[in-house]
């Protein structure tokens, strides 16, 4: 038995407004397109850094950014989850040595 998630207009909405804002941005940070090509994608890495559990595309983790790459990363989803920061941006500041978030 295989368990899909129901498709929810709204937020497929909400994903296809906010990857037309954001997409040459991801882009400029060299992010694989595995990452942010569907919600489901871009919420696993968001919360596991890594997308091990897809099939559909390059085995990737966040650990194969470059330091510049991370810091921008870092940086770029500050600004866009303020309110609650996912858990990879937790794991960026540790690895570019930076404390808790202001």
């Amino acid at each position: 038995m295989t368990y899909r998630r129901q498709a929810d207009p709204e937020r497929n909405k909400a994903w296809r407004r906010w990857i037309a804002e954001n997409r040459s941005h991801l882009e400029r940070l060299g992010l694989p397109l595995a990452l942010y090509q569907d919600a489901d994608h871009w919420d696993d890495f968001l919360a596991n850094g890594h997308l091990h559990w897809h099939t559909d595309g390059p085995p990737f983790d966040f650990g194969d950014l470059g330091r510049g790459q991370m810091e921008q990363l870092c940086v770029f989803l500050e600004q866009h989850y303020r309110d609650k920061p996912p858990p990879l941006v937790g794991w960026l500041r540790v690895r570019l040595g930076k404390g808790p978030p202001e």
